[in-house]
């Protein structure tokens, strides 16, 4: 993988790209080519070879939480050494509300999921302590774009034809849901276009190869710094940088590396940054998705909904 590569996977990473779900790629091509300075078909051939190698995945579209009442966390957690981080991984996976978790290589796992509440939150870090045996955990919340869309019932049954994967192409959604493809298109951008959904973009770490993938967390000095530190971050790393979770108390930084004395040049350019308080870096060894757990959360949202209307 190339600059460009890394450029592409960040393109996708931004959630907009709903027709990629259900095959009508040309446009979300068009649209990212123009904004990279390269062909459409280069672009194609660019994210299709990432595709087909396995290395980039597209998950079925997601509803924004917001709309389900829930927000989500991102939690670090430091486990003993001796510990089996693919057992961990698959325990973790378990839980109500995981949505990704990612183990590191050394002694560290990550996770992203949904919460209701304080109280609950409180209790699933609790519990994914005690899973892990955790010698130290770090929490944040991972803000989201705010929903300025409203969702009528069809918008609901859309927004769960495609999170099931029933789809592959408008036309059979369009059948399946009694309405024109025309209509269910202007629908859907509207929800896109009011952050209702999104698409979720993987990367899969075993296809990859001359290369590892890493986690940089940086902590800040101040929120007042932070702002200049992330934004020269985001230009020295650019080269790098696939997805920048900027994230409420911390900031987590994806990145393509070509080597692990790379990894650790990087590290210490983050720690002499301005503003950074510590950084610390992780390579990436696994990856395991569970989104079904948001899937289920929109047919409970749906079945209310569909008996008011009987």
């Amino acid at each position: 993988m190339d600059r460009l590569d890394v450029k592409l996977v960040r393109e996708l990473s931004q959630g907009r790209n709903v027709g990629l779900v259900w095959g009508d790629i040309n446009p979300a091509y068009r649209e990212m080519a123009n904004r990279l300075g390269v062909s459409k078909e280069t672009v194609r051939d660019r994210v299709e070879k990432m595709r087909s190698s396995g290395v980039l995945k597209v998950f079925p579209i997601q509803v924004n939480p917001e709309l389900l009442g829930l927000d989500l966390g991102a939690l670090l957690v430091d486990v003993p050494a001796t510990a089996s981080r693919r057992d961990l991984l698959g325990k973790l996976t378990l839980l109500e509300g995981i949505l990704l978790t990612v183990s590191h290589v050394g002694s560290s796992i990550g996770m992203i999921f949904y919460y209701e509440d304080e109280p609950s939150l409180k209790k699933k870090i609790e519990l994914i302590s005690k899973i892990c045996g955790a010698t130290a955990a770090d929490f944040t919340t991972i803000p989201h774009p705010h929903c300025t869309a409203s969702l009528s019932t069809m918008d609901w049954k859309i927004v769960s034809a495609l999170q099931k994967g029933r789809s592959g192409r408008a036309s059979r959604i369009s059948a399946e849901l009694g309405i024109s493809e025309r209509t269910l298109r202007r629908r859907l951008k509207r929800l896109v276009d009011g952050w209702a959904v999104s698409t979720l973009i993987s990367t899969d770490v075993a296809p990859l190869r001359g290369m590892v993938v890493a986690n940089l967390m940086i902590h800040y000095t101040s929120q007042k710094l932070r702002q200049e530190a992330d934004t020269r971050l985001l230009n020295d790393l650019d080269e790098y940088t696939f997805f920048p979770g900027l994230w409420t108390d911390y900031s987590v930084y994806s990145l393509f590396l070509p080597s692990i004395p790379e990894a650790n040049r990087v590290l210490e350019r983050a720690k002499e940054t301005p503003g950074v308080k510590t950084a610390r870096i992780e390579l990436v060894e696994e990856r395991m998705e569970t989104y079904d757990a948001l899937r289920e959360q929109v047919e409970r949202k749906l079945r209310p909904i569909q008996s008011s209307k009987l």
